[in-house]
């Protein structure tokens, strides 16, 4: 996924989530897509959240620019 297509879900997840959390109420099947939703809100910020912080060096872990804060330090493919 590229970090505009991260960028993109995120939005999209945020959209989502401010629709099902409207005063309307939310019965059971929304309160499962719900937890999912912020799942992976959490999940795509981290990645992103990591990926900022590579951004900033001149050698990227690309397995960390990959999987995010899920990728062991120092034991990625290193790229100069």
């Amino acid at each position: 996924m590229t970090s505009e297509e991260l960028a993109r879900d995120l939005r999209d997840i945020d959209r989502l989530l401010a629709m099902l959390t409207a005063p309307c109420g939310v019965d059971d099947e929304d309160l499962d897509d719900l937890r999912w939703l912020l799942k992976r809100r959490r999940c795509l910020a981290a990645l992103r959240a990591v990926r900022q912080t590579q951004a900033g060096k001149k050698v990227v872990d690309l397995r960390l620019w990959r999987q995010g804060a899920d990728a062991a330090p120092g034991q990625g493919v290193r790229v100069a």
